[in-house]
Parts: structure tokens; C-alpha cells; sequence
């Protein structure tokens, strides 16, 4: 059998919609936030910032085999340990052509399949870690409306 390896495709950029902001918000202040003046504005700008910073990673995984793991996904940062780096999350399969939700279930322990992922605190300057090494990624771009759809961004995951 063939190594594994990963092929990313996209990464995409999650767009700072009024109702993502509003979410986010929500979460860290809550809905009966004290705010107002600078401090509403820092905490506005923090959120765009935080969603600006979290993108949509589509790949393919050719070849899976035992050791590949979704908590593996991750980007180098000497400042964290790596169990607090920011991991992959929201992770779905796709089907091949990307189009449409597919269900891991009922794909072979090995072989190829089509993933996405979204990922925190994103550094195009830095590789993406995974199971079988670091994959350097294209730069993002925006999120195409085929995944926008459905694989949603949460703030809450």
C-alpha cells in the first residue's frame, strides 16, 4: 500500500457576518453586557479579529491509515504546549467531488477521503501539522458558497 499523505485543497476564510459577530459576542460577554464606549469597542473589534483569525480547511487524505487522527491537526507555536495549541474542530467528510456532506462511517478504515476542518488563531506564515508530517497550505481566500452552506461556522465548538 501506498504512503499516506494529506492534500490540502482550500483554506477559506470565515466571513465576520453580523450574526457570527453577534454569537461571539454573546459568548464571551454574554446578553446583558455591561459594555459601553471604548470598552464595546475593543470588545466589537476583539470578535471580528477572533473571526477573522479562523478558517475552513478542505483536504484530502490519500491513503489513511491507522495513525491518522482529527486531533493532530494543528499549527507550530513555541509559545504553547501542544495540547494547548488550538486544535481542529467542526471537522466533516465530505463526498469526493466536495459537494455535498458524506458520513466517515461508511468509508474504509484506509483509503482516500475528503475532509474539512476549521482552525483558530490561523498563520499562513506557518505549516499545518498533521499525522504524517507538516503540509504547507495555500494562502485564504474566501469561503466558496458549495461549503458555506454545509459545514456552518459555530463559535461555540
Amino acid at each position: 500500500m501506498a504512503e499516506p499523505w494529506i492534500q490540502v485543497l482550500g483554506v477559506y476564510r470565515v466571513r465576520p457576518t453580523d450574526e457570527r459577530m453577534r454569537e461571539l459576542f454573546e459568548l464571551f460577554h454574554g446578553t446583558d453586557h455591561a459594555l459601553s464606549g471604548d470598552d464595546l469597542i475593543a470588545a466589537e473589534r476583539y470578535c471580528r479579529e477572533f473571526i477573522e483569525a479562523t478558517v475552513l480547511i478542505e483536504a484530502v487524505i490519500h491513503n489513511r491509515d491507522k495513525r491518522f487522527d482529527m486531533d493532530d491537526f494543528t499549527q507550530p507555536d513555541e509559545t504553547r504546549a501542544k495540547e494547548e495549541r488550538p486544535p481542529a474542530f467542526g471537522e466533516a467528510v465530505l463526498t469526493s467531488d466536495g459537494m455535498a456532506l458524506a458520513d466517515l462511517s461508511k468509508h474504509p478504515e484506509n483509503g482516500d477521503f475528503r475532509i474539512v476542518f476549521f482552525m483558530r488563531c490561523w498563520d499562513s506564515s506557518k505549516q499545518l501539522q498533521s499525522s504524517y508530517g507538516e503540509i504547507w497550505c495555500p494562502t485564504p481566500m474566501p469561503m466558496p458558497e458549495r461549503l458555506e452552506r454545509p459545514v456552518p461556522y459555530s463559535p461555540d465548538y
